[in-house]
């Protein structure tokens, strides 16, 4: 009954609602849900061209490393690894950032694998490769913090990016635009009041290049995996 009220709840937040389920026993709780709906015109992943900006809203790797506090099940000493674990409960749909991306978008997916996994479901999609600035992934400052103080990782190593890249379940977008809609991305940014960061561009080639301390290296060579593979 609370899991309904708690469903509920958010479900009402953004207009949908429950219609029906099936409740069966079993040792350990399975929850699978179906979502149907209606789009008037879905953003895929498909339509990524060469030239189109990437963007990604609010900031990546928070919801991995709250996931790490909590299976190690530290005590939670400060706010910003009680920030960590809440964002790993308690993502936030950008739903509002979906509906008004909607006419300028060439391309869109949310990251549940990881931000190179899903960024790569965009690019064999479009065929395209991709070229992203490592130091322009939005992190936020309990991220930063958290791997600083408790982790001492330095900024300027590559692998303080690895849960940001990789981590997943941020549910935050990365999305498409053409050069020219650059300007009603920034607009739509600030309407929302949901920070949007360019982090680079689609290419003619094939995978992706992070750029990393002025040199070029592809995400294999930095980090261990990739994302979320499901099969």
């Amino acid at each position: 009954l609370e899991f309904y009220k708690g469903l509920n709840y958010l479900f009402s937040k953004y207009t949908t609602y429950i219609g029906g389920g099936n409740i069966s026993k079993g040792e350990k709780i399975s929850i699978t849900i179906t979502l149907i709906g209606t789009s008037e015109k879905p953003i895929t992943r498909s339509g990524a061209k060469p030239g189109d900006l990437i963007f990604i809203t609010g900031t990546v790797g928070d919801s991995r490393l709250g996931l790490e506090i909590l299976l190690s099940r530290e005590k939670l000493s400060t706010e910003h690894e009680k920030y960590l674990v809440n964002r790993h409960l308690e993502p936030t749909p950008r739903i509002e950032v979906g509906q008004s991306i909607k006419e300028i978008a060439t391309s869109c997916i949310d990251i549940s694998d990881g931000l190179i996994q899903d960024l790569n479901h965009i690019l064999k999609s479009s065929n395209t490769g991709a070229e992203i600035e490592l130091e322009k992934i939005p992190i936020s400052n309990e991220y930063f913090n958290y791997l600083k103080m408790r982790r001492n990782i330095d900024y300027m190593d590559a692998k303080f990016f690895e849960y940001a890249l990789t981590g997943g379940e941020d549910y935050e977008l990365i999305f498409t635009v053409p050069p020219g809609k650059e300007e009603k991305v920034k607009r739509i940014s600030e309407k929302l009041g949901v920070k949007i960061t360019k982090i680079g561009k689609i290419t003619h080639n094939s995978g992706i290049n992070i750029l990393f301390r002025n040199k070029v290296v592809k995400p294999e060579e930095i980090l261990k995996k990739l994302g979320w593979e499901h099969f």
